[in-house]
């Protein structure tokens, strides 16, 4: 067996070499230059030269970690088996051994590269050609059997257990377990995607390896995004299972093809009796309480074929299966939180997951957002159920006719996010209007008797005109390549509703028990009826977070065009945090309210 004894990483002199690119304003490509960029041409290539080096660097660290994947493990296993079977190396490594080998060609091509470099050298051809792309997919569809296998056969056989006790984390394997190691190529794919885009902003347009390394990196932005559907859809289905694990009665399976995912779940009052909903993008389960952390099935409802009429502290649901009053529970007990895996912050396009135990009292918040996220949730399902019946999935890539569905789809999809990005404007310019109007009408004036609640809803009104003004000129300037997520992410809601929502019902009482303030209330109420009232006023913004997650929400899902995918990343960002903030402010006005 060959025998692999490096324990410190180390990198060919080739990485640490010098070079001048000055002689890069000589090259033909740059002759068509206008003399401005000639000027920063010699440290943009100085640039390049250092990120192709770091592409190197970092391949060198990579094939050093599949090497001792494949020699530490791989070989030793096929020569002292340490009661193993074929079969079990062959489900904890797959294809690595190729996908080592490939590697080493590729290193060895981009040190040629490096080694020589010169204002005009290329390695986007490298990539290009490189057959290992093809090899990941086999390899991420595998890394939950991986995982798996390496857990049950340390389970199973103590010689096994006994050589990764005496190996993992040591310095042989560089101070990482063999998970660790399994996950290196998973993780190396959004590497690529980073160092692929610095190559490409350090590359002139007119150099001959613009068009390869753009060409490229879609591949492997193509490839990256399959990953992180892959690592989506493994934990949405453990979590699913997880779930049904805590489901007596539940002869179905929750898992499909389809992707079904997870909303939320809390307790109801269902035609008058205690029960447990759990809504899915396309289903909800009736369930009643048994005992900790287990629930006995009732009833499952499809979304497809369903309607919701919204009530005060509720909603009724009209279906096949019958009709349902649903009401959420004036006072109860916090249920136990299901004994399931936290999911990722990586929100769903129709919800976000949370395994956090229902609230301890109803709120109109807590109830108008059951309503809005099962509506959307109907439509969607709805949605599916119509695409179904018009598209055959299986014939999408050859069929003209698909293909011109695809773009009528994709026409409509563009018209849907255009609605949206005008409802949050229009929705906007009503919550400043209410804002200011709650400031200078009432706050203002009452600043002697209540002089904290000022300073909060003043910098409520500035942060909301800042924040209308972003999207009005986003507005005004909208195509199909446009984006929300960098105009909600330079906001901060949070820290400006938080001592808002805390301290809502304190200020309410406060102002309530001062006639001079009931006074100029009444006063400003009586003088124009058609503005809100204080009340209105001052509960509206318990409720602007949460309608800010809806409507994104509702935007993400129309993100469906290749273009969107960077933009679509980050606005999924966006919905965990408003997810989060809204979820933080329900707590804090929950238990203020309890406190008072």
């Amino acid at each position: 067996m060959h025998t692999f004894t490096l324990t410190k990483l180390t990198f060919p002199s080739f990485l640490h070499s010098g070079h001048d690119d000055s002689q890069g304003l000589s090259c033909a490509w740059a002759s068509s230059l206008p003399d401005a960029d000639k000027t920063k041409l010699s440290a943009m290539l100085k640039k390049r030269h250092n990120v192709a080096a770091e592409i190197a660097k970092t391949e060198t660290t990579y094939v050093t970690l599949l090497n001792c994947l494949v020699q530490r493990f791989v070989c030793e296993f096929r020569q002292t088996s340490r009661g193993l079977s074929a079969d079990d190396v062959y489900h904890m490594f797959s294809n690595i051994e190729v996908i080592r080998d490939c590697h080493e060609r590729l290193l060895a091509s981009l040190k040629q590269r490096v080694d020589a470099w010169d204002p005009n050298a290329a390695i986007g051809d490298i990539f290009l050609k490189a057959a290992w792309i093809k090899l990941y997919r086999y390899y991420v569809n595998n890394y939950d059997n991986a995982v798996s296998t390496v857990k049950q056969c340390k389970e199973k056989h103590p010689a096994f257990r006994q050589y990764m006790d005496d190996i993992e984390y040591s310095g042989t394997l560089f101070g990482l377990g063999l998970e660790g190691l399994l996950i290196t190529p998973v993780q190396r794919i959004p590497r690529y995607v980073l160092l692929l885009t610095d190559m490409v902003k350090t590359t002139p347009s007119c150099h001959p390896d613009y068009q390869n390394l753009n060409d490229a990196l879609a591949v492997i932005r193509e490839l990256a995004s399959y990953v992180n559907q892959r690592k989506m859809d493994s934990e949405n289905a453990s979590q699913l299972n997880a779930i049904q694990s805590q489901l007596s009665g539940f002869s179905g399976t929750l898992v499909t093809s389809a992707g079904r995912q997870f909303i939320k779940h809390g307790p109801f009052t269902i035609n008058k009796k205690k029960e447990h909903l759990w809504l899915f993008s396309d289903i909800i389960i009736r369930t009643k309480p048994e005992q900790k952390q287990k629930y006995k099935y009732r009833q499952t409802i499809s979304l497809k074929t369903c309607s919701l009429q919204a009530h005060a502290d509720g909603f009724t649901l009209f279906c096949p299966e019958g009709n349902f009053v649903c009401h959420l529970p004036a006072t109860h007990d916090a249920a136990p939180s299901p004994a399931f895996p936290a999911s990722s912050t990586t929100p769903q396009p129709t919800g976000t997951p949370m395994a956090a135990a229902p609230a301890a009292a109803p709120t109109p918040l807590a109830a108008d957002e059951w309503i809005k996220v099962i509506n959307l949730n109907i439509q969607s399902a709805r949605n599916d159920l119509i695409a179904s019946a018009f598209v055959d999935k299986a014939m999408v890539s050859t069929s003209e006719g698909s293909r011109h569905f695809d773009e009528l789809l994709a026409s409509e999809h563009g018209r849907k996010r255009q609605s949206v990005v005008q409802r949050i404007l229009e929705s906007e310019r009503a919550y400043v209007r209410l804002v200011v109007h709650l400031r200078d009408a009432y706050i203002i004036p009452m600043v002697e008797d209540h002089p904290d609640l000022v300073p909060h809803v003043k910098q409520m009104a500035e942060l909301h005109a800042r924040f209308l003004a972003d999207i009005e000129i986003r507005a005004s300037q909208w195509d199909d390549s446009k984006c929300l997520s960098d105009i909600f992410a330079n906001v901060d809601f949070h820290s400006v509703y938080v001592v808002f929502v805390t301290l809502y019902a304190e200020y309410m009482r406060s102002v309530e028990a001062n006639p001079k303030s009931v006074a100029l209330v009444t006063e400003v109420e009586a003088r124009d009826h058609s503005q809100p009232t204080f009340r209105c006023c001052m509960e509206r913004p318990l409720k602007r977070v949460s309608e800010y997650y809806l409507l994104l929400q509702e935007f993400s899902l129309y993100n469906t065009s290749k273009k969107h995918d960077v933009s679509h990343e980050a606005l999924l960002r966006e919905l965990v945090r408003l997810r989060e903030t809204t979820d933080d402010l329900l707590a804090k006005g929950s238990a203020a309210a309890t406190a008072t």
